[in-house]
């Protein structure tokens, strides 16, 4: 094992030629990155608690494949946040972000968002390279109470 720190050799150094074969996973982290710089929300620097404040809502719960049952104790490994945008430090969207990473596709139910908007799916990784990320080009609303989350994936729902 090698640090790479200081060494100027092909330890450290990035092969650029690979941008093509890997052209996929270049913009889906791209894209990730926007979307992040999108919201702030997602560039807390707070700790979320998940404590009520004084006007009753949570900057943060978790939830399971039902709303507010994360079941912590059995170890599943699948687990949903619901982020309330209120706390960001301008006024952001509210996300549920659910991870799925079992061998079985899943339904979550959806917990209705704090702000009382609809919910969009903004990110869904079981979809192929480049829809699987929408940069406020989605105005679809997404109205089920629950949504199947495929075998290792992640969605992330907006509102």
């Amino acid at each position: 094992m090698y640090n790479s720190y200081c060494q100027d050799n092909e330890i450290s150094w990035v092969n650029w030629d690979l941008l093509n074969a890997n052209s996929e996973i270049f913009e889906f982290t791209k894209n990730m990155i926007k979307f992040r710089k999108a919201h702030p929300i997602l560039r807390s620097n707070k700790f979320f608690t998940g404590n009520k404040t004084d006007n009753g809502t949570e900057d943060i719960s978790w939830h399971g494949t039902e709303i507010l049952n994360p079941e912590w104790e059995k170890g599943e490994p699948f687990i949903a946040a619901l982020l309330n945008g209120q706390y960001a430090k301008t006024s952001d969207s509210d996300f549920f972000m659910i991870f799925n990473a079992t061998f079985e596709d899943l339904y979550f139910q959806i917990p209705q968002s704090p702000s009382g908007r609809k919910w969009k799916i903004s990110i869904n990784t079981e979809l192929s390279a480049g829809k699987d990320i929408l940069l406020d080009d989605n105005n679809e609303y997404y109205t089920s109470p629950v949504i199947n989350v495929k075998q290792k994936s992640v969605v992330v729902l907006t509102a």
